[in-house]
This record gives structure tokens, C-alpha cells and sequence, in this order.
């Protein structure tokens, strides 16, 4: 059936470089004090602790920035999502 999607595309595993740099808008750097503020409000529920720190989990994110709006020490941070010429 020309022009139309398939109804079910099966999820990728793995990403490029480039498609996984561009895809990370949000990040919890190592100054999390991993009080778990950030767990709850997260709506696919994309961020795990490691022991040291929470980390977000990227094929489970969907960007809503939530983590940064409820992160006291501003530990969960936005990124600028880089333009690769090539």
C-alpha cells in the first residue's frame, strides 16, 4: 500500500551517534544528590538510580522537562541538541 505507514513499526534498539546526541534534550549531571524528586513526576518513568546518582534512561524519555522543573539543586539540566554538518 503505497504512501501509507505500516500500522505497528517495531521500536529500534540502537541509535547513531548524531540521532543519540541530538535525542538527549535533558541530562542529570553528577551533582544529583539523588533525593528522588525527579522519579515520580517523570511520566514514562525514564529515570534510574545507579547508587551514585539518577540517570535518565533515553529510549524511555519523552522530554517533558519535568525533572528539571522539581530538581532542588538543578542537577537535572536541558541540553541544547547539537547541529552536526555532514
Amino acid at each position: 500500500m503505497e504512501g501509507q505507514r505500516p500500522v505497528h513499526e517495531p521500536r529500534r534498539k540502537w541509535r547513531t551517534k548524531v540521532e543519540e546526541q541530538s535525542a538527549r534534550r535533558f541530562s542529570i549531571t553528577s551533582d544529583c544528590i539523588e533525593c528522588g524528586n525527579c522519579v515520580e513526576p517523570c511520566p514514562p518513568k525514564a529515570i534510574h538510580s545507579t547508587g551514585e546518582q539518577y540517570i535518565i534512561d533515553y529510549d524511555d524519555c519523552v522530554d517533558c522537562g519535568r525533572c528539571v522543573e522539581v530538581c532542588p539543586v538543578g542537577a537535572a539540566i536541558g541540553i541544547q541538541p547539537q547541529s552536526f554538518v555532514g
